[in-house]
């Protein structure tokens, strides 16, 4: 257990959280293994301090583990799921939470992860245990429309841009045939003119014999 514990910090994040999921459904939500993993997902989750005394080795530490152990908004909500058993988990959903809402990531989840944090939401496990679970439910709610009115519009966009493709294609063709059309106009007068002035000119000669 010692050995794993000292290697948490080397997992890729989504291999990470692969791990809690096996490790809270395979020992327990009160294990001690399992406490030090929301411990190690609350320090990489609190948000950067504005201290000055930014230097030290220890944020520094934290700084490291921060970019090392990012999680897509949609693993988000997925590790508030999976830890919503674990003992003293409070902590660990304020800063999902809070990542979520303060962060702006909200706007990142996918509609799957939208659906599936608001059904935690509606619930009392993950994330709704979130001290702000309001807040969180009308941001859902907004990126959600704003998701939907911008799909509306790529949808408006594309249909225009096929629709001017469509036209500019017919009216090119319109003017390669109105072209071909008074090439074969000049070529069709010309030789029928040259024609009659030869036949003239035989006649004129027949005469005068």
């Amino acid at each position: 257990e010692e050995a794993i514990g000292q290697r948490i910090s080397c997992f890729p994040p989504a291999q990470l959280l692969i791990l809690t999921q096996g490790l809270v459904q395979g020992l327990g939500g009160s294990h001690v293994l399992v406490q030090k993993l929301v411990e190690f997902w609350i320090e990489c989750l609190k948000e950067p301090a504005n201290s000055a005394d930014c230097d030290d080795e220890v944020t520094k530490r934290r700084r490291e583990l921060e970019q090392r152990a990012r999680l897509s908004a949609d693993h988000l909500v997925q590790l508030a799921r999976i830890t919503s058993s674990a003992a003293s988990n409070g902590p660990l959903i304020e800063a999902i939470g809070g990542q979520l809402l303060s962060g702006g990531r909200v706007r990142e989840l996918s509609e799957a992860g939208r659906k599936a944090a608001e059904a935690q939401l509606s619930a009392e496990p993950g994330l709704g245990q979130y001290s702000r679970r309001d807040r969180l439910r009308r941001a859902l709610t907004g990126g959600g429309r704003s998701r939907s009115c911008s799909r509306s519009r790529m949808v408006r966009s594309r249909s225009r841009s096929q629709s001017r493709s469509a036209a500019a294609v017919v009216s090119r063709r319109r003017r390669s045939r109105g072209r071909r059309s008074r090439s074969r106009s000049r070529g069709g007068g010309s030789e029928p003119t040259r024609w009659r002035r030869s036949r003239s000119r035989s006649r004129g000669r027949d005469w005068r014999r």
